[in-house]
């Protein structure tokens, strides 16, 4: 199954400013508990502050890749530009 996790992620601007930014991710996993534990799982990589402000189960069925080979562990997509990227934003 998937899920939509909902997570508010502080971040530096350039003129040292700290701003917040909700973002959305597709998560595959088998329950809402395990989604979230992904989700910090992966955040805790990172070195910045985040929240998980919701998991809620999808309507997504499936997600199709161009080419099955770039099936990565994290694929993000660039809403603006409609293109798929291969690297994490910063």
């Amino acid at each position: 199954m998937f899920y939509t996790a909902k997570v508010v992620v502080e971040f530096e601007t350039d003129n040292g400013k700290v701003k917040k930014v909700s973002e959305s991710y597709l998560v595959e996993a088998s329950s809402v508990t395990h989604a979230e534990s992904i989700v910090h799982r992966e955040f805790s990589k990172e070195q910045r502050d985040f929240e998980v402000k919701s998991v809620t189960q999808s309507r997504y069925l499936d997600v199709f890749f161009e080419d099955a080979s770039k099936n990565n562990d994290r694929v993000t997509i660039d809403s603006q530009e409609r293109k798929r990227t291969d690297e994490w934003p910063e």
